[in-house]
């Protein structure tokens, strides 16, 4: 089923001519290698972008905590529930 898939989903981003060039390559000692290597390009990738994921999280994280810190002066808030001002009102009844 997940090959089937996959086929749908190359068949509808590549057009024929593409896939049929994509095959040829794959075929040739190039395009061996290619896939062959395709682990070790993976591995290297992910070592090089888990510490910028890291430090977007982290920066992220900051700016939350920040954000909330602005929030809970400006309305003197620390329980973690909103200030009436600020709740959100119930739906008019009909």
């Amino acid at each position: 089923m997940i090959s089937s898939l996959g086929r749908i989903v190359r068949t509808d981003v590549f057009t024929k001519q593409e896939l049929d060039g994509l095959v040829a390559f794959h075929s040739t000692p190039s395009g061996q290698a290619f896939n062959s290597k395709q682990p070790v390009v993976q591995e290297k990738m992910m070592a090089v972008m888990m510490p910028l994921v890291i430090q977007g999280q982290q920066e992220a994280q900051q700016q939350m905590r920040t954000f909330v810190t602005e929030l809970r002066t400006r309305y003197g808030t620390h329980s973690g529930e909103m200030p009436p001002s600020a709740a959100p009102s119930a739906p008019p009844k009909p």
